[in-house]
């Protein structure tokens, strides 16, 4: 059997449960053999250093800005490397609510472990510190 047809299958199953229990199976499931296995994985470190270009394409320095991320997901990567390279305050939203404080900090660990190993000059040293 096909592993779209797996997924399919299990997301109609999934979509007769309440949204509440919805996510929390949803998560399970991908903690265990999905993205969210390791958050790393599913994004990598080098999106700092490509949010930090398009930023300054645009002519912006991102220290001491305020963005709002629409979509955070379950891995709050983007808010997370805007507020370390500066940012005054970062806003975040999504439908529903998918973070978890687990994934949140297993991610900063993880970024902040390889900070130290100099994954992004663009960084702020007093957020990190």
């Amino acid at each position: 059997m096909n592993v779209w047809i797996i997924k399919a299958l299990f997301y109609k199953i999934l979509s007769f449960f309440p949204l509440g229990i919805q996510n929390k199976i949803t998560f399970l499931v991908r903690r265990k053999f999905g993205q969210l296995k390791s958050p790393i994985k599913a994004y990598g470190l080098l999106t700092t250093e490509y949010l930090f270009k398009i930023i300054q394409e645009q002519n912006i320095d991102p220290k001491n800005k305020i963005f709002f991320e629409l979509g955070t997901g379950w891995i709050p990567y983007t808010s997370i490397q805007l507020s370390l390279m500066g940012a005054k305050k970062v806003y975040t939203q999504d439908i529903n609510c998918l973070l978890t404080n687990e994934v949140v900090f297993e991610l900063l660990k993880i970024i902040l472990r390889n900070v130290d190993k100099g994954s992004s000059p663009n960084f702020d040293q007093d957020k990190i510190d």
